[in-house]
């Protein structure tokens, strides 16, 4: 779903809904970077389209009709709700995602949108993805 805008009435520019969509309805938005600004957008992301799929009929409706196209066997129906969004992020320095490495600006956003989402009964979660050594 990585880069498929959904354009509606209320979002005429688009938004991403989500990178990955998980067997569950998880919507898993995925970021490598190497300062905040990414980050903060994957955040707000999540947020944006939690919000849309929750609350623009038009927008949920064009989700779903992608997925059942890309995925017949997938169970979304015509009245799905984000329940859970997942955040998964690499950093390119190569070290492991901690909240003490997690740039400060982006520390608020997440929290913004945590706050947020969970105030929209959404369960969020924030994953690290380990980077590969390249250099052996």
């Amino acid at each position: 779903m990585d880069r498929q805008l959904i354009r509606t009435a209320q979002h005429p520019h688009g938004f991403e809904a989500a990178d990955l969509l998980g067997e569950d309805g998880t919507l898993i938005h995925v970021k490598r970077a190497a300062s905040s600004a990414p980050l903060s957008h994957l955040f707000a992301q999540g947020r944006v389209s939690a919000d849309a799929l929750r609350f623009d009929a038009e927008a949920r409706a064009e989700f779903v009709r992608r997925v059942r196209e890309r995925r017949p066997g997938q169970p979304v129906g015509e009245e799905f709700t984000p329940r859970k969004v997942v955040y998964a992020v690499s950093l390119k320095s190569g070290k492991a995602l901690t909240t003490k490495n997690l740039f400060t600006f982006a520390q608020v956003s997440l929290l913004q949108a945590a706050r947020a989402l969970r105030a929209q009964g959404i369960d969020v979660v924030v994953v690290g993805i380990p980077s590969l050594d390249t250099s052996a």
